[in-house]
């Protein structure tokens, strides 16, 4: 592991392509997107791990934020992760990802969050299962075909602001969602997979709601919808965006939802839909102090809970510390007794609200007494952890 190199991609045409194999080869793309892929992350966000003169692997940093308790803590997500075939079972991989804890943390980075091939890898470099994806699907022809007392239209790139701030305003009451930066509104609006249509409703010219699908052909000339963004401020927004999706009916046979488990709109669906888990994200605190004021708690709970954090990776992330929690503000500063103990795996999943601290003791992740648990419990209280987006 002592001969890997850890460095910034420079932009250099052979980098560039080196990368860009290594990528088509470990998720199967074809080798020509790749580039742009690179380009939209920006070059700067990539990290190359060299094994003297070669590029053994790399991964993306993706700079945005991700709400919890109705505030946005500063995130960077972690995609395209891959390291050659030759190099692998080498360190290329886990020396890319601590490197990159480290450099998060030196830079007050309050959280990094991937999306796993493999659990074993990331939880060395401390990162935990701390939310959940779920794929929920209908038959198209069950959603009803809605009214027409809101105006629907096409998309066009004047409505980008207010889109987003719709979308701002539904996603911070939403535990996990994505505070998203330019590269994630990117996937949203023209999704790799297949071209996305965008429409909105308005009323009296202020927008209500907004909807992105995208369809995928089946082998009898149908197709299938997926609905990659919906927000709606009101029921009737809903109802109308769902009524859009509805006039696919004649030749779209399913329509999928990426959300969460208790999505708004799926209470607008009135004839059964499944849901199933599509994954787990993970989730690795970078800048404990950062993280722990950043994000929103009950506003009804003001408590003090003392911790003691281990971190073999984040020097400042480690020893005693005091949570104070007032008003729904938190702030965390040196000192207390460290009634409560953990690392940053077992932090993650506290963090998020992804498991009650009781399980995460069951776990060996948390220890505690009965008391401090409880604090925990009451402080990191919410709804379920989830997330829409997929990077």
């Amino acid at each position: 592991m002592n001969d890997i190199a850890i460095a910034r991609l420079s932009g250099d045409d052979e980098e560039v392509g080196a990368y860009s194999g290594i990528l088509s080869w470990a998720f199967s793309v074809d080798v020509e997107t790749v580039p742009a892929w690179l380009a939209r992350a920006g070059h700067d966000n990539v990290r190359l791990a060299r094994r003297g003169s070669r590029i053994a692997g790399g991964l993306i940093q993706i700079p945005m934020g991700q709400w919890f308790g109705g505030r946005s803590v500063a995130m960077s997500g972690i995609a395209g992760v891959a390291v050659g075939p030759e190099h692998r079972g080498r360190g290329a991989a886990i020396s890319l990802m601590r490197a990159s804890v480290v450099e998060l943390a030196e830079a007050r980075v309050a959280l990094s969050v991937l999306y796993p091939a493999t659990l074993a890898l990331y939880r060395k470099a401390g990162y935990e299962p701390a939310g959940s994806r779920f794929r929920c699907s209908v038959r198209t022809r069950d959603i009803p075909t809605g009214s027409r007392e809101l105006d629907v239209r096409s998309v066009d790139e004047s409505d980008h602001e207010a889109i987003s701030a719709m979308y701002a305003g539904f996603a911070r009451d939403q535990n996990g969602y994505l505070d998203r930066g330019a590269y994630i509104w990117n996937r949203v609006r023209q999704p790799r997979a297949a071209p996305a249509q965008g429409y909105l409703v308005e009323s009296d010219g202020r927008l209500e709601g907004y909807l992105f699908i995208q369809q995928t052909r089946t082998q009898r000339g149908h197709y299938d919808l997926g609905v990659v963004d919906l927000a709606a401020s009101t029921p009737r927004a809903g109802r109308a965006l769902l009524g859009v999706v509805a006039e696919h009916r004649t030749l779209g046979d399913t329509t999928v939802f990426s959300c969460g488990a208790a999505d708004p709109v799926l209470s607008l669906l009135p004839e059964r839909y499944g849901c199933e888990l599509a994954d787990h994200w993970m989730l690795r605190v970078t800048d404990a102090e950062a993280a722990l004021g950043a994000r929103g708690y009950p506003v009804a709970t003001n408590a003090r809970l003392e911790l003691e954090l281990d971190d073999d990776l984040v020097p400042h992330n480690r020893g005693r510390f005091v949570l104070e929690v007032e008003d729904g503000q938190g702030r965390l500063s040196r000192g207390g007794n460290g009634t409560l103990r953990t690392g940053p795996r077992g932090l993650a999943a506290l963090y998020t609200g992804f498991m009650h601290p009781a399980s995460l003791a069951r776990a060996g992740l948390v220890e505690g007494d009965e008391r401090a648990l409880a604090k925990a419990a009451a402080l990191f209280a919410g709804a379920a952890p989830c997330m829409r987006d997929h990077f």
